[in-house]
């Protein structure tokens, strides 16, 4: 007899056992496995109320918080619940919350693409609601939108590609002017002054996980979305095309590799050339862009 006959507490009997036995094949699958199991859940967890399933989706998602194998089964952990139905914002919200403090950690482009899947999903939510914000619901039910995300990343990039470069050169010449002084001072407190006038390799670092996961977000959100522009994207719009413009000669030394470089031009050149101005952003972008020309 199935499962929806069953009363509370045999269900929770049940799922004390078989939601972690669940949770822990996923730290054992393989690619060959992973699309039946995720067209299983998807099917299972979209035909029902998701309710039913509350203590596997609550093992699913402490699983997603913890630590993996491999890049490839963190990844494949945050996209298992697709959850962009009506019903299912909260999870989603979690979800999200849950990719967002694994980016800074994510320097495999696998662990990218299913950080920014991860949040490219809220998007088929608010797509297929247009017209229905979530705000009557509780708070928790309630979702953010592309610029709330984009905000966040725009508050992580760091420096743009003009500003490191003018940097690198005042730190040149603060270093040509300071040379003869700097004889006179300890190895150590050479060092020191040294490391505060370099940029950390750990920002740079950080700096990279979070430029690349924007871009793996707008690639993928312009793949599924049927909204082409909004005031997140257009106010990110100068820091894209700067790093699609830049030269291979303006790069050096700096922590934009060619895969940024590609990326930013395949947003700019492919995705966004043909996208409808709308009158409802036509001149904030012509503002956007005509600052860019300046």
């Amino acid at each position: 007899m199935g499962t929806k006959y069953r009363g509370f507490k045999e269900l929770n009997e049940l799922w004390k056992w078989l939601a972690p036995a669940v949770d822990v094949f996923y730290d054992h699958m393989n690619a060959d496995a992973h699309y039946a199991w995720h067209a299983c859940l998807a099917t299972v967890l979209h035909s029902n109320d998701p309710r039913r399933y509350w203590w596997l989706i609550e093992q699913l998602l402490k699983g997603m918080a913890r630590p993996a194998p491999t890049a490839w089964h963190q990844a494949v952990r945050l996209v298992s619940l697709l959850a962009n139905t009506w019903r299912e914002t909260e999870t989603r919200r979690r979800i999200c919350e849950i990719a967002w403090r694994s980016l800074p950690k994510a320097r495999i482009e696998t662990q990218r693409v299913g950080i920014s899947t991860a949040l490219k999903n809220i998007c088929a939510i608010i797509d297929a609601n247009m017209n229905n914000d979530f705000k009557g619901l509780p708070k928790r039910f309630h979702i953010e939108d592309i610029d709330f995300w984009l905000q966040r990343f725009e508050g992580n990039l760091g420096e743009t590609a003009s500003t490191r470069s003018g940097a690198s050169s005042t730190r040149g010449s603060e270093t040509n002017v300071a040379l003869p002084g700097a004889q006179q001072l300890a190895i150590n407190e050479l060092a020191a002054k040294l490391a505060e006038a370099s940029p950390s390799s750990s920002n740079t670092d950080l700096g990279q996980n979070y430029l690349r996961t924007l871009l793996e977000f707008l690639l993928q959100y312009y793949e599924d979305s049927i909204t082409c522009l909004t005031p997140g994207i257009i106010s990110l719009f100068p820091v894209l095309l700067e790093y699609a413009n830049e030269e291979d000669a303006e790069s050096m030394g700096s922590y934009k590799d060619m895969d940024i470089k590609y990326s930013a031009s395949l947003l700019i050149y492919e995705y966004m050339s043909g996208l409808l101005l709308s009158p409802k952003f036509a001149d904030q972008f012509l503002n956007t862009v005509i600052q860019v020309a300046k």
